[in-house]
């Protein structure tokens, strides 16, 4: 179960994460093309890396864990939907 702090996967799908996901990408965009698996990498260093988290909890508090999350979802979503 989920803990404090936890969003279910089913939100991060929804259309919430969906927006989040979706600017990210376009942001990413104005410097480059990057793949899915690009995107996922740079997503895990925004909780991993406690620059990233720091920068993003200041929009507000668990704000880096829910784009890495949101990000996570939607690539994987979107490898699940790829695979034949």
């Amino acid at each position: 179960g989920c803990q404090a702090g936890c969003v279910a996967r089913e939100a991060l799908l929804g259309p919430e994460g969906e927006a989040v996901a979706a600017l990210h990408a376009q942001w990413l965009a104005f410097v480059g093309d990057y793949t899915p698996e690009m995107r996922a990498g740079l997503a895990r260093l925004y909780t991993a890396d406690e620059r990233f988290s720091a920068y993003y909890d200041k929009v507000a508090p668990g704000a880096a864990a829910f784009l890495t999350a949101a990000i996570l979802a939607q690539t994987e979503k979107g490898e699940e939907t790829s695979k034949p």
